[in-house]
Formats: C-alpha cells, sequence, structure tokens
C-alpha cells in the first residue's frame, strides 16, 4: 500500500469534505477500524478472551512440570536406594570372596 501525495492533494483541493467522509464518516474508515479495534480489545472481547484461555494452558503446564518434577524425584531417590542396597550388596560379597580366597590359599 502506497500513498501518491499528489492525487491526495489533488482530491483534498478538489473536495475536501468527501475525502475526510471516507475516513471520519459513519461508514468511515476510522470509524469501522475504531469498532473493529473495540470489539477486539474490550474486556471479554477476543484478545482477552485468548489471553485468558492461553494463562489457563499456562498453569496447566506448569501444574504438569510440577507433577513430572515430583515423580522424577522420587524415581531418584528409590534408584539411589536400590544402587547403595546393590553397593553394599556388592561389598559383602567381595569381602566374603577375599576370606574365602585367603581360606583357600591356607590349605
Amino acid at each position: 500500500m502506497s500513498l501518491d501525495s499528489a492525487k491526495l492533494k489533488t482530491a483534498l483541493a478538489a473536495n475536501f469534505q468527501s475525502v475526510s467522509d471516507v475516513f471520519s464518516s459513519t461508514d468511515g474508515v476510522a470509524t469501522r477500524l475504531a469498532g473493529k479495534l473495540s470489539g477486539l480489545l474490550q474486556s471479554g472481547g477476543s484478545i482477552d478472551s485468548q489471553q485468558t484461555s492461553l494463562n489457563k494452558t499456562i498453569s496447566k503446564l506448569d501444574d504438569q512440570k510440577d507433577d513430572v518434577n515430583v515423580r522424577f524425584q522420587r524415581v531418584q531417590a528409590a534408584l539411589q536406594k536400590q544402587f547403595i542396597a546393590m553397593d553394599s550388596a556388592v561389598g559383602q560379597f567381595k569381602s566374603t570372596g577375599s576370606f574365602l580366597t585367603n581360606w583357600i590359599n591356607s590349605l
């Protein structure tokens, strides 16, 4: 979209009121634009509804993230407990193996 300033000057000089009416009359561009914008921007309008919906989605995602973190911490704690038990059992097996090796060697 471009503006031809020469044509605009000619139109304004020929009939200023007609050019003004294009923008400011009841069916003018500015009036229609203001009507559309007020519908979009007012409380409960399209943008407000979308923002409310997005905020609810963000809240749900935050809750899901918190749930995942809690589950992760539980799994991590369980695996650490299992690892410690396994490490202890391996230590006992090594100790028993060393004892048996020494006992066999002493025979």
